[in-house]
């Protein structure tokens, strides 16, 4: 049986605390490079290293919502949707799966196999995106879009999903105790769903699949910021819901959990 090692260098430096075969952007900043020298063996000999280098981008992403069922089922508006995202230079989908999509997905892996394919192909990450806050209070309503989407990886492995996205938020007009109860409640959630949900015994942690969520602007204001950071620690990214119409507006208006999350790394 044939094995790998990973090996892995920013900037020229060796990692060695890094040795899966994929890195989290958790350690990783834009305009660094990094390079993975991969090496084979047999158990007995080591056969010969390949190598392959990059330069950390900026992410540039994209919610798809309800479109995500035409952009799976029709090649024409799949084709559309990758052509406005060259144009646009989107490198991150979110890609919704509701009941529709989820059905998709268990019944015919070719069509999420070709957007997929076809995403990593022009350089497009894929994140499996879904989650309400009914999900916060019972777990196991997401069971099945996770052990979709880890089923989904298994067959596929040249084609996978790079992440799950969960679009868990309370209700508008929450109060911040009603923020900080909701937040407890998610990381009990949060636990569960890496650790217990699996298919063929493979969890979220053992495909090194990228998890992200929302978070509200406010979760930085005390007593919140306490259970936002212990929720940011489960976390490769966050994105911050600053509906705004200007950038200085959403960058005034994100600010505090912006530096919440970079001091959680």
């Amino acid at each position: 049986e044939v094995t790998y090692t990973y090996a892995w260098y920013k900037n020229g430096v060796w990692q060695p605390e890094l040795t899966a075969d994929r890195v989290s952007s958790i350690y990783t900043s834009k305009s660094q490079v990094w390079r993975c020298v991969v090496t084979p063996s047999d158990g007995v000999d080591n056969g010969p290293s390949a190598l392959d280098e990059a330069v950390i981008r900026q992410m540039k992403a994209l919610y798809v919502w309800w479109y995500s069922y035409r952009i799976l089922t029709e090649a024409s508006e799949e084709e559309r949707f990758f052509r406005i995202c060259k144009e646009e230079g989107i490198n991150t989908i979110f890609l919704y799966i509701g009941p529709d999509q989820l059905a998709i997905l268990q019944n015919s892996e070719q069509l999420v196999r070709r957007l997929v394919q076809h995403a990593h192909d022009n350089g497009i990450s894929v994140h499996a995106m879904f989650g309400s806050e009914a999900d916060v209070r019972n777990p196991e309503r997401l069971r099945p879009y996770i052990e979709s989407i880890l089923k989904y990886n298994c067959h596929n492995p040249d084609y996978r999903f790079d992440g799950i996205h969960l679009d868990l938020e309370p209700s508008a007009g929450s109060t911040l105790a009603q923020h900080a109860i909701f937040l407890k409640k998610s990381l009990d959630l949060l636990t569960i769903i890496k650790n217990d949900f699996s298919y063929g015994g493979e969890t979220i942690l053992a495909q090194d699949l990228l998890l992200s969520f929302d978070v509200d602007c406010r979760w930085h204001i005390s007593p919140i910021d306490k259970f936002a950071r212990e929720f940011y620690r489960h976390a490769d990214f966050v994105t911050i819901m600053a509906y705004q119409d200007r950038p200085n507006r959403v960058i005034k208006h994100a600010e505090g959990v912006v530096k919440i999350a970079q001091q959680e790394n």
